[in-house]
Formats: structure tokens, sequence, C-alpha cells
């Protein structure tokens, strides 16, 4: 876990990751076979999208602080060290399976709505952590948190009440199969390819000992890149979301499923 004095450090690379999400969704192609077929976003799927997201967050930051509760009990203030290894608490477990449901409903969220709101809904999570670990784990707030919780609020709330209404593209085969035959979608890769080099050829030999942001900055190119590909996989998905599970078998859509889903 990262020290509470590089507690901007998490927010920011957080924040950035899911921006850049949202925005990489921006520079997708509208092609000639999608044209026309663009419709604003279901109101029921999208509050349905909003509820998953919203309870996913909170799932997430519960099960991350129970993880750090379980570490700061388990530490013996004699030796500084553990003492037992974690993996031998339930709670620790627990917790790991409560968070990686957690995420399955995140992912179904993006199957509800564009990860142009799911994604920046994320920021959430930040959010309840905030709460979450003075009230639970006894952690210091400052006021330059409540500074930056206001920040990630606006923030926020100004992507979503922008994309709210606004046209959105299904994700099909078709428009998938266009998307990845565009210029745009080398572009955001290579982009995200050259500052993932960037880090970790001249940032991490230079600041990853004395800093937790390089690994956050890393951690974050990634992020983006798997939401966008998690988005892709949960609309190709069959009931209880929003695709067909043909396209897991189909000639055309096999290669879409799975290959999104790795």
């Amino acid at each position: 876990a990262a020290p509470s004095c590089e507690r901007w450090w998490v927010t920011l690379f957080s924040m950035w990751s899911n921006t850049s999400t949202a925005l990489g969704f921006s520079w997708l192609p509208v092609g000639e076979c999608t044209r026309g077929e663009h419709h604003s976003q279901s109101s029921l799927d999208a509050l349905v999208g909003f509820g998953l997201v919203g309870a996913a967050s909170a799932g997430i930051c519960i099960t991350l602080n129970a993880q750090k509760l379980v570490h700061n009990r388990n530490y013996d203030p004699v030796t500084g060290r553990q003492s037992i290894h974690f993996t031998r608490i339930p709670l620790w477990w627990a917790a790991v399976i409560a968070n990686g449901l957690s995420e399955l409903v995140n992912l179904a969220a993006l199957g509800f709505a564009p990860a142009t709101l799911v994604a920046p809904l994320g920021c959430l999570s930040v959010v309840f952590n905030a709460f979450t670990a003075v009230f639970w784990l006894r952690e210091p707030f400052f006021k330059r948190d409540l500074l930056g919780l206001a920040l990630i609020s606006a923030g926020v709330s100004c992507i979503v009440m922008g994309q709210v209404g606004s046209p959105a593209p299904p994700i099909t085969v078709p428009y998938l199969r266009e998307v990845v035959a565009s210029s745009s979608f080398y572009l955001y890769l290579a982009s995200l390819a050259a500052f993932l080099a960037l880090l970790v050829l001249w940032a991490q030999p230079r600041f990853a000992r004395r800093f937790a942001w390089v690994y956050l900055a890393e951690s974050a190119v990634f992020g983006s890149a798997t939401t966008a590909a998690a988005r892709a996989f949960a609309s190709l998905c069959g009931p209880p979301l929003t695709g067909d599970w043909a396209n897991a078998t189909s000639r055309e859509g096999w290669p879409f499923f799975w290959g999104s889903e790795i």
C-alpha cells in the first residue's frame, strides 16, 4: 500500500486512468455501417450501469480497506515484521474474493453504460476510500484531502453530465471491425505504448525506489487499455448483459470476444 504522503499520487493516476479511457473511446471512429445507428443511451440501461458501478466502487473500497486492516493487525511493532504470513489469515482471502466479485460487477456495468460514463464514475472508489480509511483504519484526514475530493467530484460531474444523453454507438462486431481498421485506434495504442516505454525505461530506474507514482502511472496506462477491452467484452456478452453469446463462437465474432476477454 502507498504511504499516506503519496495519497495524492494515488488519486491523480486513478483519475488519469479513468479519464484517459473516456478520451480514448471518444477517439474511436464512426464508420459507414454504424453511421445512422447511433442512439441515445437507454435511460434504463444507463441507470442500471450507474447502480452497478456505484455498488462496485463501494465494494472495491471496502475490500481493499479490509486487506489493509489485516496487514495493520498482523504487524508486530516489536520486530517490525508480520506476525504470520497474511495468506494464512481468512479475512484477507475473504476480502480478495469479494474484491474479485466487485470487479465482476464493474465489468457488468460496462455492458449497460458506455465507458465514457462508467470509467469516470470509477473515481467514486477514491471518494469512498477517503472516508472509510479515516473512520475504519483511523488514518489522518487533511484539508488538502477535502480539496482533492471536491476536485474529483467536480471533474466526474463535468464528464458525466457532458456524456449523459449523448449519442453512443452500439458496441457490435461490425463496429469493432471498423475500430481495429482505423488509424485512430493505432494512434491510441501507440500513445499508450510510448508513455509506458518512457515510464519503464526512463522514470522507473530514476524514481521508482523513492516514489510510488511510477508504478501507479504504469498501472494507469494498463488500466486505460484494459477498461476499453472490458467495455468491448461486456458489450458482446449475452444475457443478463446486452450482447449475444453467439459472438463467442461465430466466425466473425470470436476474435473480438476472446481477444477482448484476454
